[in-house]
């Protein structure tokens, strides 16, 4: 696979930047591409070399964070996949290693998040998100899909009031997080592998 050019992915970094500055300034509705391309300090014709409209922008941002977190989870979850031993420190580490490598993204979901218009986009990447940890997992049962569920709803509840309207520190958050998954995963253990 070819490496990109540093100057496309400086571009692509200063049109994400600038985008995502002006939808927290004036909402994605009223963010024209003529202003992400002039806060880039490029040309319309440059933006439409990298990006087709701003809905593929904003498609490439979401598609670019859910590969990453994909990556983290592949890679934080390969040593926990036996739930049997499993114990509340790993979870609490897992949970601190991924909101660590997710707080690059702050800004990003933050964006998505109180935006009404980019909504759709945050639903998308539940669901995808979801569907991989979902697949690593290996959901197995109605029971087990349901405990599933509700874990995930909840996790993802959590974190959208964290990124949005922070009311505790990190810390705090990822010990309550991991300890409401780890009392979930338990569960969901008992019902995964019930015959």
């Amino acid at each position: 696979m070819r490496k990109k050019d540093l100057r496309v992915i400086k571009t692509e970094y200063l049109i994400k930047s600038a985008f995502i500055d002006l939808v927290e300034e004036k909402g994605y509705r009223k963010v024209s591409v003529d202003d992400i391309a002039t806060k880039a300090y490029i040309s319309r014709n440059t933006f439409y070399l990298h990006y087709e409209s701003k809905e593929s922008l904003v498609e490439s941002i979401i598609n670019e964070t859910i590969k990453r977190i994909e990556a983290t989870l592949n890679d934080s979850f390969k040593d926990i996949i036996e739930l049997d031993k499993l114990s509340i420190v790993h979870v609490r580490w897992w949970f601190r290693y991924f909101l660590r490598q997710m707080k690059d993204e702050t800004e990003i979901y933050r964006v998505i998040l109180l935006d009404d218009s980019l909504k759709g986009y945050f639903e998308n990447f539940k669901r995808r998100v979801s569907n991989h940890i979902s697949k690593i997992l290996n959901v197995k049962s109605p029971r087990s899909s349901l405990v599933f569920e509700y874990t995930v709803s909840g996790m993802f509840g959590v974190f959208e009031q964290y990124v949005t309207y922070p009311l505790i520190d990190e810390n705090e958050n990822t010990r309550i997080l991991a300890d409401l998954a780890y009392n979930s995963l338990m569960m969901f253990r008992g019902f995964n592998y019930e015959k």
